[in-house]
């Protein structure tokens, strides 16, 4: 599915996540086999989590080399443990994301979906400054994709080699997985955390 699920966290309260991989046994997308890549000796798709942007501890920061296959079958050279420890105490409040940073398979990966939001909160400074809440407080993510006619991921490609896409535009704007959403509001102020 794509997006991933939105992670809200508190301001100074530890996450601690175990991270799963659900990903086919091939990949969904044509990857680039002449670049250094993980590729698990037994098949899978390997996956790992980066928090981009956050200030974690190199256990939990998602190295290109932590990468894992379904039920942890296979791991990579620097991977350590499956749950990961976000502290979320020098991270001050904001959005910021999630998303796959396996070796050589981020491109694909994050085209594929592998990514979402990860939402640090203070409750007390957002009711001191009277941020609104709930209904009225949308996250929103935006990304581009592009379908083929059986609305599978189309991911043209440039060059010699046919994996290789130097960069990724695609020509329909997508938000939480819809494809040019629309959004019914009432006529009052809405407060728009957007991300892309």
């Amino acid at each position: 599915t794509a997006p991933d699920p939105t992670i809200l966290t508190l301001q100074d309260v530890p996450t601690y996540i175990t991270w799963e991989n659900h990903q086919p046994s091939t990949h969904i997308l044509p990857w680039d086999p002449t670049i250094l890549n993980a590729i698990p000796k037994s098949g899978g798709v390997a996956t790992v989590v980066h928090l981009h942007g956050g200030i974690d501890e190199p256990q939990s920061d998602g190295s290109p080399f932590a990468w894992f296959t379904a039920d942890f079958n296979q791991t990579g050279p620097a991977w350590t443990t499956p749950t990961y420890t976000y502290l979320n105490d020098l991270q001050p409040p904001g959005i910021i994301f999630y998303h796959d940073h396996a070796l050589g398979k981020t491109r694909v990966n994050l085209i594929a979906g592998l990514f979402w939001g990860y939402l640090i909160t203070d409750p007390a400074t957002e009711s001191r400054l009277n941020l609104l809440s709930g209904s009225f407080d949308c996250l929103v993510m935006i990304f581009d994709h592009s379908f083929n006619e059986d609305a599978s991921v189309y991911l043209n490609y440039t060059g010699v080699n046919p994996q290789w896409q130097p960069k990724y535009f695609g020509n329909a704007i997508i938000v939480h997985g819809k494809v040019w959403p629309f959004m019914n509001v009432q006529p009052r102020k809405y407060r728009f955390r957007i991300a892309s």
